[in-house]
């Protein structure tokens, strides 16, 4: 892949991602000098931390359904963790919209309730408030990492469902010097 694609840099993701980026440092390490594989870099940027920096403008339903893919799903409450959203700044809303219970299943992401609860302007005001400090943040650790610098990367993870490929992309594709990224699974 790495000859394939050529990107400047591979992003290894999160906790699991250090022993990657580790065992991929020291076999470039023993690869002959000439072969001039991309610069490996670790970063703390977990599924949670990249998904709340990607609602800096409003979380949509179709944003939303990612947090039924798991089936242990909590109903709004798994939607308000999966994108970094604090369940106390939502509750008094969540009641209002006929959540008396922000845990109960959600069977149907099309709930009427969850849907009037997004279209909400007071929610995604709430919801874009906290996106907008979250996207600042990664922004500028991104940054740090050079990854604005770079025409091509890869983002290197333990699994891959292309959940932090798409968060990033909603986080930050609008920026001129967003590099084409690529997801790879370890």
């Amino acid at each position: 892949k790495i000859e394939t694609v050529k990107p400047d840099k591979l992003f290894f993701l999160a906790r699991d991602g250090y022993l990657f980026e580790r065992m991929y440092a020291r076999w470039r390490e023993l690869e002959p000098a000439d072969r001039n594989w991309p610069e490996p870099v670790y970063v703390y940027a977990s599924r949670r931390v990249v998904a709340a920096a990607s609602v800096a403008e409003g979380l949509s339903p179709e944003q939303a359904v990612v947090a039924f893919y798991n089936p242990k799903q909590q109903g709004l409450l798994s939607v308000l963790k999966t994108f970094g959203l604090p369940a106390e700044d939502f509750s008094d809303l969540a009641r209002e919209h006929g959540f008396s219970d922000l845990n109960e299943p959600l069977h149907d992401w099309r709930d009427t309730r969850l849907l009037t609860f997004l279209a909400d302007e007071r929610v995604q005001s709430r919801i874009r408030l906290i996106g907008e400090v979250a996207r600042e943040r990664l922004q500028r650790y991104f940054e740090q990492q050079g990854f604005f610098t770079c025409e091509r990367v890869a983002l290197v993870d333990i699994g891959w469902n292309g959940t932090i490929q798409k968060f990033l992309q909603d986080a930050f594709s609008k920026r001129p010097d967003y590099p084409d990224v690529h997801g790879w699974y370890f």
